[in-house]
């Protein structure tokens, strides 16, 4: 019979079936090959799952609801009941995990099993969640549908890359870190650690620290997203218990001073699950189902301290000892300064050189927009810039001006070329290239003005109005550095 069947055309076999059974066969296909991720119309949440549908992310088989989001269950108006979001990303979504084993899943389980209700209303628990969300994205998806998810009380998870702008999609639906969905026009791995992965095999999160003025924007940014969550909430009657995940002192505590500068009120709880080595997946860094059990367990005695929930803390599970119930916290500029310079700016060198064979000094400060000529053998070539090319230098004692020598390629698509410096925030040296006749080397020059988020750190951002692109590789490629001083 297989026989026979391998000899009928795949298109003759499927007209023969019913056409409920057809629709079928034909997406499952369609979410086998083209991947797990559909396009969000709105550039800040990016993407979504492919609705209602059995998917493979990370090789790992997960659920999607209509809503583009995981859960085996739909999301609807909340009919009465008190509803309990949980917002987050890779962890809240609860990546390498059983959907019933995550954090929001765990809560309202722990909760059923108590019989609580909120002044007799039952509680409901649900997870807006996707991997590789941003702070801003989860916050922009709840509050362009306040109205639809009508939440009472929110518990958002933020993770030390939440800062960063959330990866696109390809068009084989796949997520890709070649660009941010937000800012896309502005080049390839736009303040972007993967681009950083493929020279040192590990993130590099200068941008979520907040020592320059692209990083602190990042920051201002999430800062006012949940800001104008926090708003709606407090109109509606809701509440927000913002959870950042402690695993960082530089993260915690630009995290705290951001939230504080623009006048946050809703209480912060310090979270980790990394305190036991069974928390933590073998394979991977995200929590195992102890981990979340772990979290959600510090979730529910924070709740019940704020007396947010009908809880009593002596009836809850006892959390893990090292865990602080604290979410007032009182921080000093001088504590934020003193960190970031130990754990960020130190590490920055005052000049940056790509000659090849170069090594991983000449990468410690890349922010995002750089791309190794040969991913296989990143230091053996002059890397690329994208259009928009960000990189930090510690600044040198006494140094007055940077200068960048770069080598345009001699490719037709990026003449007329036309390429802007900005040091520090603000316009330092423009170079215009008429014709491919001009490619080759050139260097721009630039007075170092105040840095006025961190006097110790020099911004380079290199904005280029073209690119190009090949058959094979849709990276989009600019100019090369070969190095960079200041004197």
């Amino acid at each position: 019979m297989r026989a026979l069947l391998d000899q009928i055309p795949a298109g003759q076999l499927l007209s023969r079936l019913p056409e409920s059974e057809r629709q079928e066969v034909l997406s499952q296909l369609a979410s086998n090959l083209a991947g797990p991720w559909d396009v969000d119309p709105d550039p800040l949440i990016a993407r979504m799952m492919k609705p209602n549908k059995e998917l493979r992310v990370e090789g790992h088989a997960v659920q999607s609801n209509n809503a583009g989001l995981r859960s085996s269950r739909p999301y609807g108006a909340k009919q009465g009941a008190y509803r309990i979001v949980v917002l987050g990303d890779s962890v809240a979504v609860g990546q390498f995990v059983a959907e019933e084993e995550r954090i929001g899943d765990r809560i309202e389980r722990y909760l059923h099993e108590q019989d609580l209700t909120v002044s007799g209303r039952p509680i409901e628990v649900i997870t807006l969640a996707l991997s590789s969300w941003t702070t801003e994205t989860q916050a922009r998806d709840l509050t362009t549908r306040f109205s639809s998810y009508e939440p009472d009380l929110v518990l958002l998870l933020m993770v030390h890359n939440d800062i960063l702008p959330t990866a696109g999609v390809n068009g084989s639906g796949h997520a890709s870190l070649r660009f941010s969905a937000q800012e896309r026009a502005l080049g390839s791995g736009y303040t972007n650690p993967g681009n950083v992965n493929l020279f040192l095999g590990t993130a590099n999160l200068k941008p979520a620290a907040g020592i320059a003025p692209t990083g602190e924007a990042l920051w201002r940014r999430a800062a006012l997203s949940l800001l104008r969550l926090e708003t709606l909430l407090q109109e509606s009657g809701g509440r927000l218990l913002i959870s950042v995940l402690d695993a960082n002192p530089a993260f915690t505590l630009k995290a705290l001073e951001s939230f504080e500068r623009v006048g946050l009120q809703s209480p912060v709880l310090l979270t980790r699950y990394q305190m036991e080595p069974a928390y933590i997946l073998d394979f991977d860094p995200h929590p195992s189902p102890e981990g979340h059990w772990a979290l959600a367990l510090h979730q529910l005695h924070a709740l019940a301290a704020l007396g947010w929930l009908p809880l009593r803390r002596e009836d809850l599970p006892e959390h893990h000892p090292s865990l602080s119930l604290e979410t007032d916290h009182r921080i000093s500029p001088a504590t934020v300064r003193s960190t970031l310079d130990r754990i960020k700016v130190a590490p920055l060198q005052e000049a940056a050189d790509f000659r090849p064979p170069f090594d991983e000094a000449a990468v410690m400060g890349l922010m995002g927009g750089f791309w190794p000529a040969d991913r296989r053998d990143p230091f053996s070539a002059l890397p690329f810039a994208s259009p928009r090319a960000i990189l930090l230098l510690r600044r040198k004692t006494g140094a007055q001006r940077v200068h960048a020598e770069i080598d345009v390629p001699a490719r037709p698509e990026l003449f007329p070329f036309d390429l802007t410096l900005k040091v520090n925030g603000l316009s330092a040296a423009h170079l215009r290239l008429g014709s491919v006749e001009e490619a080759g080397l050139h260097e721009l020059s630039g007075a170092i003005t105040p840095n006025p988020v961190n006097d110790g750190v020099v911004e380079l951002v290199f904005q280029a109005a073209t690119s190009y692109a090949t058959i094979n590789d849709g990276t989009m490629k600019s100019f090369r550095p070969r190095r960079i001083w200041q004197d």
